[in-house]
This record gives structure tokens, sequence and C-alpha cells, in this order.
């Protein structure tokens, strides 16, 4: 299957006098080999050609001032990205510093904590804590609760409903 490996292709465009004449150009020359003698580079490589109906030619000029437009305004988004990205991690840096210099001030006035002590401050500070909500069952409805709860027993098949069953 020889043919040129390299990913190199070319946009070319022909402009034709006569319509029906680059209509079957583009029709009997795509998909074909370029051809040639063997020593030439491109002998292998396919032809790619399309008619374009009602192209003009300052179609094309548009088409490649947008296309630059896109490629420059994707290049600043991402210098600007880039930028970003290293802003944050200075700031990181500094921040950093800052902190390893307040831990070495707490370890010379002897009031640092051990990296275990502010691992567990820093849980204690991250773990939730609820109140137990109050039984609404005051003591003079203890009687109707208990029954309740002796009729749910039944219902479900608790210790109770097994004695009154054998009763």
């Amino acid at each position: 299957m020889g043919g040129n490996k390299r990913p190199k292709f070319v946009d070319g465009w022909v402009e034709f006098c006569d319509k029906k004449i680059a209509k079957r150009v583009a029709l009997n020359l795509n998909g074909e080999t370029i051809g040639g003698p063997k020593s030439n580079y491109w002998r292998d490589d396919i032809w790619t050609i399309k008619y374009l109906a009602k192209f003009k030619w300052h179609h094309l000029a548009e088409s490649i001032a947008y296309q630059n437009r896109v490629a420059d305004e994707k290049m600043r988004n991402e210098i600007a990205q880039a930028k970003r990205e290293n802003s944050e991690y200075l700031d990181n840096v500094d921040k950093a510093a800052r902190l390893e210099k307040m831990r070495e001030r707490k370890r010379a006035d002897g009031t640092a904590l051990s990296q275990a002590d502010q691992d567990k401050q820093a849980s204690e500070a991250m773990e939730r804590r609820f109140k137990q909500k109050k039984s609404k069952i005051l003591p003079k409805n203890a009687q109707k609760a208990a029954d309740k709860s002796e009729l749910l027993s039944q219902v479900f098949g608790g210790p109770k409903a097994k004695k009154a069953r054998k009763e």
C-alpha cells in the first residue's frame, strides 16, 4: 500500500471557465491516486476533490479570516487559563510559606501542637453532633403507648404476640 506517510496535506483551489468541465474533473479525479513516475514523492497519495456549487472567491477570504479569528480567540483563552492557573499556584505557594512561618513561630513559643493533635482538632471540628429529640409521649399517656406497642407487636409478630397466641 505505499503512499506518503506524512500527515501533510494542502488545500488548493482551481478555477475553471466552464462549470461542466469543473464538475467532470472533480467527479473523475476524486479518490484517484495522484500518479506520476515512481520517484514522485506524492505518487501514491489520493486526490480529494470537490466541486463547490455557488462558490465565490470572496467566500474563501471570509472563511480564512473567520478561521484566523477563531484560532486567535482560542489562543487568548488558553493564555488566560494558563495565567489563572499560574496565579493560583503562586498564591498557594505563598499561603504554604505563611503557614510554615506561623508554625515556626508557634514552635519557638512552645505553643505548637503536634501533627496528630492538629489532625484530631480538625476531625472534631468537622464532626457533626445531633441532639436527641425528647419523646412526645407524656407520662399520663404511657398506658396508651403500651397498648399501642402491644397491638403493634401482635400485628407484626413480636414476643407478646407469641405469648397471646399460646394462651
